[in-house]
């Protein structure tokens, strides 16, 4: 069994994380839980960053914790932020894509894909320059 060298970078980059974090962690978590916290080492510079923005984000899945680390670029004061984002589900979005009236999407029912296609050509024709994307999709969800 071979190990690449993407591999031996992230587990290396764990030895700066500070003890509290390395005390924390292990490969019961699975490989995303590694490189979570390869991307945790690299983007903070202060261990008490590190901590802090480790706590923060350590409820959410891998994925999206990895998102919000990225996100943040190693500015602490963003991270709170990030977590609000994240708990709205702005990270937590799959890409789906429509054809001339067809709905190409794995994650909507088909039975759903003429209603989301009606929202969305709804959408099209109701947007504002002013109106945030947030605020449209918290739109969509209260219909």
């Amino acid at each position: 069994m071979r190990i690449g060298l993407a591999t031996v970078k992230r587990y290396l980059a764990l030895l700066s994380l500070p003890p509290q974090i390395q005390q924390r962690i292990s490969t019961a978590e699975g490989p995303a839980r590694i490189e979570a916290m390869s991307i945790l080492s690299r983007t903070f510079e202060h261990p008490e960053d590190m901590i802090e923005a480790y706590d923060k984000t350590t409820g959410f899945s891998q994925e999206i914790q990895k998102q919000i680390l990225r996100a943040s670029e190693g500015d602490i004061s963003r991270v709170d932020e990030l977590v609000q984002q994240a708990q709205e589900g702005a990270f937590d979005t799959k890409m789906c894509k429509g054809l001339e009236g067809e709905l190409m999407c794995e994650y909507i029912p088909q039975e759903l894909g003429a209603t989301v296609i009606k929202l969305v050509e709804e959408w099209r024709g109701t947007r504002t320059q002013s109106a945030g994307v947030r605020q449209i999709a918290r739109n969509l969800k209260t219909r």
